[in-house]
């Protein structure tokens, strides 16, 4: 099967231009030139489609998008399939941002036994750290995995996800105030991932019986009183879907710089 991916980032960057407004408001530091479109990065073959991380900069600037973007028949293969990691690179001469990679995980099983959540789902990790420190992560080390973070470092209303301890992926901190965990069911989520008590990855999590009920969705990236390193820091994130075409993007926006 055949993939034109010079079609979907096309469709990508008008789709940005029409809904990002780089007009700078009260604040300085937000990204508001124009953009020179998607740039992307290493594709993967995921289940009947594939995968392609993208960046979208400022010229001769700072990011204005990074995300990645799905196509193809990806929900008519996954049901069936057990857990999936894969690692995706940015284009190197591209990326001015604070993320080094991107992994993509499955997770068909839920976290229910962790006392997480109870639905099966796809969890895209945006990684401040290489894949060498990221495979250093181990479950095993509670010391490092449980070290509670500096409260300026998470926002307040971020609570441990007890149990999340994984191999290359620390633990997770979700949004205790989200109307989007409900009793444990997950329909999307921004997570944070932590590890020896720093910020590795921001994460978002979301279900396909999501993707069901909404073409497109923005949230909001609450954020820290103090930031890893100094640098261009997302404020929301955008979960978009086009049945017709099977593809769908999760885009972190909105950067602002720290």
């Amino acid at each position: 099967m055949h993939f034109n991916f010079s079609n979907i980032f096309i469709s990508i960057s008008l789709t940005f231009l029409m809904f990002i407004s780089f007009s700078c408001d009260n604040s300085s530091n937000l990204v508001s030139r124009e953009s020179t479109g998607p740039v992307a990065g290493e594709t993967l073959l995921f289940c009947n489609g594939k995968v392609t991380p993208f960046i979208e900069t400022v010229k001769n600037g700072p990011p204005v998008n990074v995300g990645i973007a799905f196509q193809g028949d990806i929900k008519g293969g996954i049901e069936s399939t057990n857990s999936i990691l894969l690692y995706l690179k940015f284009t190197p001469t591209n990326n001015n941002s604070i993320y080094d990679h991107v992994t993509l995980r499955w997770n068909p099983y839920g976290t229910v036994k962790t006392g997480g959540f109870s639905s099966s789902y796809i969890a895209v990790d945006f990684n401040l750290i290489n894949e060498n420190e990221q495979n250093t992560i181990v479950e095993g080390d509670s010391a490092k995995n449980y070290k509670q973070p500096a409260p300026e470092k998470i926002p307040s209303e971020y609570k441990l996800l007890k149990n999340s301890a994984t191999d290359n992926f620390g633990v997770l901190f979700y949004d205790s105030t989200s109307s989007d965990i409900i009793n444990g069911k997950l329909s999307k989520e921004l997570t944070y991932g932590f590890f020896d008590g720093e910020i590795v990855s921001h994460e978002v999590v979301f279900t396909f019986d999501y993707l069901k009920l909404v073409s497109k969705s923005v949230g909001e990236i609450k954020q820290p009183a103090i930031y890893p390193k100094a640098g261009y820091y997302p404020a929301k994130y955008v979960i978009s879907y086009e049945p017709t075409k099977d593809t769908f993007t999760i885009t972190l926006t909105d950067f602002i710089k720290h």
